[in-house]
């Protein structure tokens, strides 16, 4: 290892606080070509910790070799939300690199039945870090790709939702203020395994886009009620207890799956 990689290694392990939001201010061809130039121990603190709609446009462009041991050192649960976002053509391409156990647990995570609202979500969604300021999150909501809601969903750094902040809230506050002393409680979230009629017969009304996680909590995106109403029409209601076990015991085997591989999603 370098000089010039040691202390950046040793900058981004104490002062990720500073370094991450610095970061994410670039370019994703700057922040590419920052994590194939370091060492792949380094490169997967930045990768890990950027907000997954980020890090899955940096995985897009990243040279193969390197997408895929990047993705054999990250948390399995963490790959999972980079890949969710990352296309899907290029997704498959890496899972064909990785390990026997990694490939089938993502491939069976971000693999839904067509009536799961896990199928229809969408990934690419703005979000923000509960350990960010109201500064860093101006800056970041300012160079965004991803397209900037009312109400912009708050991650902690295992990618797990939080809360969410409303943009007039944001763009009112202190620029030294915390994020999360500003977020507040997500109302409801739904389960990627959870029956699109089903999710429908209980919506909100007031609501037009819903937080999608999964069972631990980790978030993989939003769903619309309008993409959902059109898909209703189009497709026959499905509603079986046999399906619901289905889906339940999909999550079950996610979650055990996790364990064998020895990983943890908490840190």
């Amino acid at each position: 290892m370098s000089t010039d990689h040691l202390l950046i290694y040793q900058f981004l392990q104490e002062h990720s606080n500073i370094a991450i939001p610095m970061i994410e201010r670039l370019e994703v061809d700057e922040i590419t070509a920052l994590i194939e130039d370091l060492d792949s121990d380094q490169a997967v603190i930045i990768l890990a910790e950027i907000a997954p709609f980020i890090a899955g446009k940096v995985m897009e462009k990243l040279s193969k070799k390197k997408a895929i041991e990047l993705i054999e050192l990250l948390d399995p649960q963490i790959a999972e939300s980079i890949l969710q976002v990352t296309d899907k053509s290029i997704s498959d391409q890496l899972l064909e690199g990785t390990s026997k156990a990694l490939s089938s647990y993502l491939r069976h995570a971000l693999m839904f039945a067509k009536d799961q609202v896990g199928a229809h979500l969408e990934p690419y969604v703005f979000t923000l870090s509960d350990r960010m300021t109201v500064q860093n999150a101006l800056t970041l909501v300012k160079s965004s790709k991803a397209p900037v809601r009312p109400h912009v969903y708050v991650l902690n750094d295992n990618n797990k939702l939080v809360g969410y902040i409303k943009l007039v809230e944001l763009l009112k506050a202190d620029p030294e203020t915390e994020i999360h002393s500003l977020m507040e409680e997500v109302p409801r979230t739904v389960l990627a395994s959870m029956n699109t009629s089903d999710l429908l017969e209980s919506w909100a009304p007031a609501l037009i886009d819903m937080p999608v996680i999964k069972l631990n909590g980790t978030f993989l995106g939003t769903v619309s009620r309008a993409s959902l109403s059109k898909l209703e029409k189009t497709t026959k209601k499905v509603d079986h207890p046999a399906i619901k076990a289905g889906n339940a015991l999909g999550d079950l085997y996610l979650i055990g799956l996790t364990s064998l591989l020895g990983r943890s999603s908490d840190k």
